[in-house]
């Protein structure tokens, strides 16, 4: 991590929980026997796996996600809110048009104008296994069932690899683009369940975070 980032992980102890780092050595620790990972999940970029991650660790285990953004609020009382009611989950208001997924065509444009009543995708928690979890959980599966084999055959060469993106002077034919198996999924199911979705959680602070590579 460059030194803005480590002082964004610091940070992490505002939201007043324990954090807990999932690396490649742990993500086996949070892995049900009879819930295995997506067989494609080994061909994904290291963005990729930590979209299909979230979405796998809220369904089985539940719990908070944060990107490595400054956090300066605590969690807690949001968490507190919604342990005492019968809500899905929690996150912060979507920011503005631009943090909406681009998901093609009206449903793309219709989310934009409904952005006040989404959460984002950045920080977040859930219960686990809620119909909300589950759509989310099927949903990937069905995107990355639709293109393993493709992913066999042109596995991600890097970290932040997507389709078309430029590497060694040639697009590339990873068959994943951005916010594939995050945003594109996440927003939508939001909507869908926007009545039982609370927006209690304190947003990130996203100032400068382009300079935190």
């Amino acid at each position: 991590m460059s030194q803005k980032r480590r002082r964004c992980w610091t940070s992490l102890e505002h939201t007043g929980l324990e954090v807990v780092r999932i690396t490649r050595e742990t993500v086996g620790d949070w892995v049900l026997p009879d819930e295995p990972l997506h067989p494609a999940f080994e061909f994904l970029s290291s963005v990729h796996r930590a979209d299909y991650l979230r979405a796998y660790v809220m369904h089985h285990h539940g719990g908070g996600y944060t990107d490595v953004k400054m956090i300066r609020v605590r969690w807690v009382e949001c968490l507190e809110r919604l342990e005492r009611s019968e809500l899905y989950g929690a996150g912060y208001r979507e920011i503005g048009r631009s943090g909406v997924a681009n998901t093609g065509g009206l449903q793309y444009r219709f989310l934009q104008l409904n952005y006040r009543r989404l959460i984002g995708n950045c920080a977040f928690v859930f219960r686990p296994r809620t119909p909300f979890t589950t759509e989310w959980m099927a949903e990937l599966t069905r995107r990355l069932d639709k293109i393993q084999h493709d992913l066999q055959r042109y596995p991600a060469k890097h970290a932040k690899d997507k389709l078309g993106l430029e590497f060694n002077g040639k697009p590339s034919r990873y068959p994943v683009s951005a916010g594939d198996l995050m945003g594109k999924v996440f927003h939508p199911l939001v909507y869908k369940y926007r009545r039982r979705l609370s927006q209690c959680l304190p947003p990130p602070d996203f100032t400068g975070y382009d300079d935190y590579a």
